[in-house]
């Protein structure tokens, strides 16, 4: 009888710590996937991996050299671009899905806030004639700057993965990072906050 009863107990055990283990992992894997889907999940928290391995929120806006526009013959900087309005940064290449995903959000928010300076960086990208059909295709009209192997801005901004959006006021300061697809509604929260 008393093996009985502790054989019961032992399975009775391994079924809760069998239900916490799946619960556990369903909770893991929907925040993953919730991140991946581009869920605009702001990164700046601790417990979370931040957008920029070089940059925090407060930082300043780096100094950065000039780059080439993706049409066009001129090269511009962030800051002769930014002036002193508030800007909306997005790292970007042809080659990643969620950027492309978002491109027409960005299209969608930059054509009706003319208070936010918009400029895209196609960074480390291996095909121009990609990175232009894409831009042409989410009817972009902003300026893209082309950091083709990811060193003159890219770098500076410690950005890893794609795609990655700096907010910045209108005094140069980073006041949001987002690691991941920005929906119109979030874009439009955070350019609201600047």
């Amino acid at each position: 009888m008393a093996d009985s009863l502790n054989s019961r107990l032992n399975r009775r055990i391994l079924y809760v710590g069998t239900v916490v283990v799946v619960a556990l992992v369903v909770v893991v894997a929907l925040a993953i996937n919730r991140n991946q889907s581009g869920s605009g999940i702001s990164l700046n928290t601790p417990a979370l991996p931040a957008v920029s391995s070089t940059l925090s929120v407060g930082d300043r806006l780096p100094t950065t050299g000039s780059l080439p526009e993706l049409f066009g013959t001129r090269s511009a900087s962030l800051s002769s671009i930014r002036g002193h309005h508030a800007m909306v940064i997005n790292f970007f290449g042809s080659y990643c899905t969620a950027c492309a995903q978002e491109m027409d959000n960005f299209a969608t928010v930059s054509n009706s806030q003319h208070s936010v300076i918009f400029v895209g960086v196609d960074a480390d990208e291996p095909s121009l004639p990609n990175a232009r059909s894409l831009v042409t295709k989410a009817k972009i009209t902003y300026p893209i700057l082309v950091d083709e192997n990811g060193n003159v801005i890219t770098s500076p901004f410690g950005v890893a993965s794609l795609p990655a959006t700096f907010f910045v006021s209108t005094s140069g300061k980073i006041t949001a990072e987002v690691l991941g697809l920005e929906t119109v509604a979030e874009l439009r929260h955070r350019i609201d906050a600047l």
